[in-house]
């Protein structure tokens, strides 16, 4: 930041710092902070290399899907898919599975939407908040999103539009160690699901709501949640 003027920082908790350093102006502040890493040349290097040695990585697990149909992204560091070194051409089109668990997405790709056999996507231990609304035509078996970042009903407003395909072919939907408070009402929806997984979430009711529309659903896991009734689901078993 070589425009910075102003730097406060006093009446913060930074027992690692001298508090009379907090105190005694921006320019003694930015001069210290030097010394607490390497010049930004040498960081930008860094970066570059990281971009280099993911573009590797990419290239490399695109060549393995076209074998295996599986594509193998998973703890990459990914922010973006597909990443800006590989355009969406090179990847195999018949790929079946895609891990891109434990990478920093903050969405649903919605580039996965040229994968006509796609039929697992695995986007666990993300940094999600949203659904991108290509993913509901997609023709997916299974769908994990635990461990991300989806906090609000409104992520799931994308599947709302009756007649997508994701309604009838999704059987699995992993939504655990999230920030939900409420049950999305998009989840009922999906008539073919015979595995929804709802634990370490936020919610408190799950009565009043269609349940019934659930008809194959054999594995419902609701632990760790908010919950003081079962109220009317009782009447669904």
């Amino acid at each position: 930041m070589p425009s910075l003027e102003k730097l406060l920082l006093e009446g913060n908790p930074l027992w690692s710092v001298r508090q009379s350093l907090l105190t005694c102006g921006t320019v003694a502040l930015k001069e210290y902070l030097r010394t607490r890493g390497p010049p930004p040349n040498e960081l930008e290097g860094e970066r570059i290399g990281r971009q280099t040695q993911c573009a590797e990585v990419v290239k490399r697990a695109s060549r393995e899907a076209f074998h295996s149909k599986i594509l193998e992204l998973s703890g990459q560091g990914l922010r973006e898919f597909p990443p800006s070194a590989l355009e969406m051409d090179k990847l195999p089109s018949d790929v079946a599975t895609v891990h891109l668990q434990s990478n920093n997405l903050v969405t649903i790709p919605s580039s996965l939407s040229q994968y006509s056999h796609l039929k697992a996507v695995d986007c666990s231990k993300n940094c999600i908040i949203s659904i991108s609304p290509e993913v509901r035509n997609l023709r997916l078996t299974r769908l994990l999103l635990g461990g991300n970042r989806l906090t609000s009903c409104d992520a799931f407003e994308t599947l709302y539009p009756p007649g997508a395909a994701l309604h009838e072919t999704l059987q699995e939907l992993d939504l655990s160690s999230n920030h939900l408070e409420d049950l999305p009402l998009g989840i009922f929806r999906f008539h073919g699901l015979r595995i929804l997984l709802l634990s370490q979430n936020s919610i408190s009711t799950i009565s009043h709501l269609p349940w019934h529309s659930l008809e194959k659903l054999e594995r419902l896991n609701l632990s760790s949640n908010k919950i003081s009734s079962l109220g009317d689901i009782v009447c669904m078993t």
